[in-house]
């Protein structure tokens, strides 16, 4: 059916690369893939930012709150920059 296990191999890799061919996603979905990320993240570092207030109204330690804050901020700042470079695409 298939032939032989050598040829069975290159047939199986070429509808490995064709697939992942299909699967590559256009500018826009790019796009719009890091628009909602940069969303998502804006949206999660306003509700960690209230969670170090509240931490700090009820005076317990906010150390690793803030510290997970600072990577937060430095992610979402990698998330902006892919959108701006996507943006210049149009």
């Amino acid at each position: 059916m298939w032939g032989s296990i050598p040829n069975t191999v290159a047939v199986l890799r070429r509808i490995e690369r064709f697939s992942a061919w299909l699967a590559v996603p256009t500018i826009d979905q790019r796009r719009a893939f890091a628009q909602r990320h940069v969303e998502w993240g804006r949206e999660l570092i306003a509700r960690h930012r209230q969670y170090v207030e509240e931490l700090k109204e009820s005076g317990r330690d906010t150390e690793a709150a803030e510290q997970f804050l600072l990577v937060l901020e430095r992610t979402q700042k990698v998330f902006e920059r892919d959108l701006a470079d996507l943006e210049r695409w149009q």
